[in-house]
């Protein structure tokens, strides 16, 4: 059978358009309730990158947890929320507060729980909260990512392992194929039950959290992860298997990539069309034969820089970085080049949104967006 991805309309957060546009994006799959029995403990599982405030469109909206939550309860599931934010996290509190999702979560009496413990599945350590969950639903944000083009519903899942192993694994595979394959382990490991993409208000252009936000106005939804981001691709106008996460997961047998050997219902995907939908610039050295590259792969530098007069001095950029190529010095941050990867983690944890990405000259000119 031909995995059904579920496409919706949804214009904006307000809370009875978006409960009823939800309700909407899932019933083509079965109903909600065909995912887990009444009494069940369902986690309901956001991406939740950093302490930024709704607006800003980094994390899963508030609004759109609420209108999930409630269905689950009408179904008789039992809703909880939780997550691993990027980087290093002192406070989970603090960003659940200024995430907004704390504020919906005591309005609708919602536990939200830590990811800290977490148990060995193979040679992946994962939350303990996602096992004991008996159903888990996947939240992700519609995003660019500059490391893996865009983040859905399988790099969402990274957040399934907590604390410091995430850090370990953008050191140790910092070049797109390798992280992809890491990414793919983690998905195996904590496959959700279904998934559910926030693509009311997307990110375009050097996400996951320095892009441009976008009206975009869709829902998809689906119980194969991977043809629910293949889909998205196909709504940004992306080439399923250009995402290597995606080529992967399909090859693997985790899911289809394959656009054509999809079921879409609902809108069609000409319906919710982005046209020219920004990409990370990073992501057009992919399109180069790596043998062209090799030559000059010296000169074609990308990294980051701190703008001091937005730096509020938090040191989350310090904490957060798997090389420990951020240093303190006379009180804020600065950055050793010899040391950096280029993972951007820094700009991802980044609150004061100080971090931004510089290109060498060569660089500028590969990833210039040129037209024909």
């Amino acid at each position: 059978m031909r995995p059904v991805v579920s496409v919706q309309k949804c214009a904006s957060y307000d809370k009875e358009l978006l409960y009823k546009a939800v309700k909407s994006s899932v019933e083509p799959l079965g109903t909600l309730g065909a995912f887990f029995k009444k009494g069940d403990r369902v986690l309901l599982k956001p991406n939740i990158l950093s302490s930024r405030p709704p607006e800003e469109g980094v994390n899963t909206h508030p609004e759109f947890i609420r209108a999930v939550a409630r269905l689950v309860r009408e179904h008789g599931g039992v809703p909880v929320i939780g997550d691993a934010p990027g980087g290093t996290v002192r406070d989970i509190e603090t960003v659940y507060v200024k995430s907004g999702i704390k504020k919906i979560a005591d309005e609708e009496n919602i536990e939200m729980v830590k990811f800290e413990k977490s148990t060995m599945v193979g040679n992946i350590p994962i939350a303990d909260e996602i096992k004991k969950a008996d159903c888990v639903i996947n939240l992700p944000k519609a995003k660019t990512h500059n490391l893996t083009i865009i983040t859905g519903a399988i790099k969402n899942m990274f957040g399934a392992v907590p604390g410091l192993t995430k850090l370990e694994y953008h050191l140790n595979a910092s070049n797109p194929v390798d992280f992809a394959k890491i990414l793919i382990q983690i998905f195996e490991s904590a496959r959700p039950e279904l998934s559910i993409m926030d693509g009311i208000i997307s990110m375009e252009g050097e996400g996951p959290a320095a892009g441009q936000l976008r009206n975009s106005g869709f829902i998809i939804a689906s119980d194969d992860a991977v043809a629910l981001d293949s889909v998205f691709c196909g709504i940004i106008g992306v080439e399923p298997f250009d995402v290597e996460m995606i080529k992967f997961a399909h090859e693997k047998g985790l899911g289809c990539g394959i656009l054509s050997m999809i079921e879409v219902k609902g809108e069609k995907i000409e319906n919710v069309a982005q046209k020219s939908f920004k990409l990370p610039k990073s992501s057009i050295l992919r399109k180069i034969p790596s043998h062209a590259l090799r030559p000059i792969t010296k000169r074609l530098k990308i990294w980051t820089k701190i703008n001091y007069k937005k730096c509020i001095k938090c040191m989350l950029c310090v904490e957060s970085c798997p090389a420990k190529a951020i240093i303190i010095e006379d009180k804020k941050p600065k950055i050793i080049y010899n040391k950096c990867i280029s993972c951007m983690c820094c700009m991802e944890i980044c609150p004061a949104k100080a971090i931004s990405i510089k290109r060498s000259f060569l660089a500028a000119i590969f990833t210039m967006n040129w037209k024909f």
